[in-house]
């Protein structure tokens, strides 16, 4: 529902099917893997570390139809210090809005903005679907345990220096552990197949820079841990 750095929207459907009512992100991001098709409807947990991030959550969970659609359309170049009417929540929404997928909120929109007529109308056709959702700024370690179906989507070990709250070499070792020993349930976890804290598989072909497929340019091969435990 709103634009960030390593979305997985265009791969979000080669992805496992929850098998649990509950999901839950502990890097929740943009969330695609929850809003796919009907994963929506199962009870959404969001965690993530990132203040900006849960408030453009809590934005929009909470956040009715007029809402949305009193939130102003900046024009390239504008800044959204202009509207002093913004709250922090709608600020940092808007902030992701008006970038190009980027890891940070904004200030400024630019030609590439997301944020227009036809969006604003479209964040309000599906403010339905996370109605029912939780969001919680949380690190990953402090997560209450619970049998669910975790989706785990880090910032990547190559390229986390895009994130403005990262996560450390030794986070990915705390992680690994979090993953095989403490949390229970169904356990879907993204990296670069060649990354080495996990075993990953091969999944598909995605463009480093938005997750789309292409047939040149920077690619690389996404990598999946998959585990459902008995």
């Amino acid at each position: 529902m709103f634009a960030y750095f390593g979305t997985k929207r265009s791969i979000a459907h080669l992805y496992p099917e929850p098998v649990y009512d509950t999901i839950i992100e502990p890097f929740c991001g943009a969330a695609s893997y929850s809003l796919y098709w009907k994963r929506w409807q199962k009870q959404v947990k969001l965690y993530d570390i990132s203040p900006h991030v849960v408030s453009a959550w809590r934005f929009l969970i909470g956040a009715t139809a007029q809402d949305v659609l009193s939130l102003p359309i900046l024009k390239p170049e504008e800044r959204l210090t202009k509207f002093k009417q913004l709250s922090q929540e709608e600020r940092c929404f808007l902030g992701f809005m008006i970038s190009a997928s980027s890891a940070h909120r904004m200030n400024q929109a630019t030609e590439k903005t997301r944020w227009t007529e036809r969006t604003r109308k479209q964040i309000v056709n599906q403010l339905f679907k996370v109605r029912h959702w939780v969001v919680e700024r949380r690190d990953f370690r402090f997560i209450p345990i619970e049998k669910a179906t975790w989706f785990v989507d880090p910032p990547y070990g190559d390229s986390g220096h895009h994130y403005a709250w990262k996560l450390a070499k030794t986070g990915y070792t705390q992680l690994a552990t979090c993953i095989t020993d403490k949390w229970q349930g169904q356990i879907i976890v993204c990296e670069k197949e060649s990354a080495s804290w996990l075993k990953f598989e091969p999944l598909c072909r995605v463009q480093a820079a938005g997750g789309k497929y292409k047939k040149a340019g920077n690619i690389y091969t996404e990598g999946l841990y998959h585990r459902i435990d008995v």
